[in-house]
């Protein structure tokens, strides 16, 4: 029970520093990049440290452990073709100095939550919001996806760099997420078509439409197109593994079991329905801004979110494009308590979706394991 106690004690500790950081950074007009990072570095070594000190929470934490561990003859504990090089440079100055695996889970969370601070400085009006929001998006997934989202942490840093054209810093950043994860490399036709047309999508029906028609999908379908994959030549391609065995990745054993149950289905349901309808309406409003790309790569998430479902890499794949979520309903909230419009039902649909967030966050889903819960001390 005391395990129970510590973890949502520390959980809720650093929510409510995530609130009063991001509090502090709305307040002020405009911020220096000086002010911002005083204002962020006590939230940044605070979360590094609760979420680096955990212990064997998350699907693959021994084997990022045991990769450290090896990490300075990884040819002895596995495959190295296998793993993107990126990883590799970031363990092994660590492993060098005799530093224990908890320091690297400290650094892999630190690059999470620096990329999160770096992300919203450029959005910082939102930050009450965007900061504890992104905490409460990226927490389970990153525990049970360390490697993907360090590549999604390069993507969140690369991002003004590509919106502002400063093009030499976004490749730099974009070839550290490849070298990270392979799969990062599929943001690159979105972040060029959702920058170069004004409105990918036409209008709101049309997105509304095509959400609403992903979610007559279902994944057995899929088979329908396993010998069409089959057919594609990769050779030693990194994902070749998933064309040779399509038939078991597309509808056979290896379909991801999320058993979902019918309040979890409808509340995702309405939760991507309402921040696509609130976010659409206010997209005029913050032309200006970068939140238009913003809103349209989340749309792209949930459209596809049907579609890769129980595929494990398409899903991971989707994920990407979904995780900003985060950012698209700190705007819808900025705007719907903040501005001058009265709009009943906007309130009403974003008190809806704060809640969901909330419930999501607090309410322990599926199994409860006592060992999930630890941290090194225990």
């Amino acid at each position: 029970m005391d395990y129970f106690f510590v973890y949502f004690f520390l959980r809720a500790i650093l929510l409510f520093i995530l609130i009063v950081t991001g509090y502090f950074i709305s307040q002020k007009q405009s911020i220096d990049q000086r002010n911002y990072w005083i204002l962020s570095i006590l939230a940044m070594i605070i979360y590094s440290l609760i979420e680096g000190l955990r212990y064997n929470r998350g699907t693959d934490y021994t084997y990022y452990k045991e990769m450290y561990e090896y990490a300075l003859n990884l040819k002895s504990y596995m495959d190295i073709d296998s793993v993107e090089p990126m990883i590799g440079f970031i363990n092994k100055p660590f492993r060098y100095i005799g530093l224990s695996y908890p320091y690297i889970f400290v650094f892999y969370s630190f690059i999470l939550i620096f990329a999160g601070f770096f992300f919203i400085e450029k959005n910082h009006r939102v930050a009450l919001f965007a900061i504890p929001m992104f905490f409460m998006s990226t927490i389970v997934q990153s525990e049970n996806l360390v490697r993907q989202f360090i590549a999604f942490s390069f993507v969140l840093l690369s991002v003004n760099y590509f919106l502002t054209n400063r093009w030499i810093k976004f490749c730099m950043l974009m070839l550290m997420a490849y070298l990270t994860h392979t799969s990062s490399i599929i943001f690159l036709p979105f972040f060029f078509l959702i920058k170069y047309v004004k409105n990918p999508f036409g209008n709101l029906l049309a997105i509304i439409v095509l959400y609403i028609t992903s979610w007559l999908w279902k994944p057995e379908y899929w088979g329908n197109f396993v010998q069409y994959f089959q057919m594609i030549q990769l050779d030693d391609f990194k994902y070749s593994g998933y064309i040779d065995n399509a038939d078991d990745w597309f509808s056979g054993e290896k379909l991801l079991d999320f058993n979902v149950s019918t309040f979890s289905l409808v509340r995702l349901f309405l939760f991507n329905t309402g921040i696509i309808i609130l976010g659409y309406r206010i997209l005029e409003k913050y032309r200006d801004t970068h939140y238009p790309f913003f809103y349209f790569l989340f749309v792209f998430g949930a459209i596809f979110q049907r579609y890769t479902d129980q595929m494990e890499l398409l899903y991971r794949i989707d994920l990407y494009f979904y995780m900003f979520w985060f950012i698209v309903l700190a705007y819808i909230t900025y705007d719907t308590f903040y501005s001058e419009s009265k709009n009943t039902d906007s309130k009403f649909i974003c008190y809806f979706l704060i809640f969901n967030v909330l419930y999501d966050f607090l309410i322990p889903h599926g199994e409860i394991d006592p060992l999930k819960y630890l941290f090194i001390w225990n």
